[in-house]
């Protein structure tokens, strides 16, 4: 095989195996939230908001307020399939908190996380 007949083949080769290559998903994240991670906050907020990198799927979607003891205040599925999801928040007394979320995107990938907070005295 010549050089130019080697390269060719490699080349070829080389693109065989590129299309055989499924194409990698995009994972999806949160990208903000109110409150943000570590805030402390002067008063209790009155929402909680979540925007994602990708829309999270309605029914399957869900996002819990709880105190720093693990006890949940207030939960919420998410209503329809959006990138954005709010929640009402109850009066919070002085003291830590975490959202969690789990949000399924139309990928069938699941995220999972969670954004601690303070409200202080």
């Amino acid at each position: 095989m010549t050089l130019s007949g080697f390269a060719r083949a490699a080349a070829c080769g080389a693109a065989l195996t590129a299309a055989a290559i499924a194409p990698a998903k995009a994972h999806g994240y949160l990208v903000q939230s109110f409150p943000s991670r570590k805030a402390h906050l002067a008063e209790s907020p009155r929402h909680i908001s979540l925007l994602f990198s990708l829309r999270a799927d309605a029914n399957w979607s869900t996002v819990r307020l709880e105190r720093d003891d693990g006890v949940v205040l207030a939960e919420k599925t998410q209503p329809t399939t959006s990138r954005s999801f709010r929640m009402e928040a109850p009066k919070l007394s002085p003291g830590a908190y975490r959202v969690r979320y789990r949000m399924l995107t139309p990928d069938g990938d699941l995220m999972q996380g969670k954004v601690d907070f303070t409200v202080e005295e």
